[in-house]
């Protein structure tokens, strides 16, 4: 008859030995130390990347002051019936040219350049290639290349559109109109003083 309250034997296993009776086998294995090799990086490569780096940045100060300056900028001296087209010619002429060498300068530092893809790569060629034929079959070759509307300042200001779309992301192109109204802001305020009498230059 069952007894609750008879002891049960007791069975006590030393450690280890319940493993064994089971036929159990742990086997321990040194825990191996993985080392991963980083891949060693020329000091001439990141000479060059830091340098173009670097000329990314100036390029991208000379076209942001190029927006600026192109609704204010004027030189006193100039002749009065070019006052507001010979100077701002000469403003994107010199800083599109200049942002266009230093842009240059960073691909051959880098050794290539990846261009970003919109529909506007496509128009802005065919654009001037319309604008250019126009101008070769012009009555007035001299005015058409040269002119105030011409193929030349059409060429620049599309460079320009150019860099702007590859230098500036979507997210800075508040940015890119900040700067853009804080020229024409006062360029006005120029205007209107010169209208009440009060020396700008």
């Amino acid at each position: 008859m069952w007894n609750p309250f008879k002891k049960t034997k007791e069975y006590q296993f030393e450690e280890g030995e319940l493993a064994n009776n089971m036929n159990f086998s742990v086997e321990t294995q040194p825990e191996q130390s993985l080392s991963v090799e980083e891949p060693e990086i020329p000091l001439e490569q990141l000479e060059n990347e830091g340098l173009s780096i670097k000329l990314r940045r100036v390029t991208k100060g000379l076209l942001l002051a190029l927006v600026f300056l192109v609704p204010i900028f004027m030189l006193p001296l100039t002749a009065p019936g070019d006052v507001l087209v010979l100077n701002k010619q000469a403003l994107i002429y010199g800083l599109v040219l200049i942002s266009l060498i230093l842009w240059l300068a960073a691909i051959v530092r880098q050794g290539g350049v990846r261009l970003k893809t919109s529909g506007l790569e496509w128009g802005i060629p065919t654009f001037l290639t319309a604008i250019l034929l126009s101008a070769i079959f012009s009555d007035r070759v001299y005015q058409s290349f040269l002119g105030s509307n011409g193929f030349v300042v059409l060429a620049a200001l599309a460079v320009f559109s150019f860099l702007l779309f590859n230098f500036f992301e979507k997210r800075e192109s508040g940015l890119v109109v900040n700067y853009f109204m804080a020229g024409s802001f006062l360029a006005v305020l120029a205007g209107l003083l010169s209208l009440y009498g009060v020396p700008v230059f």
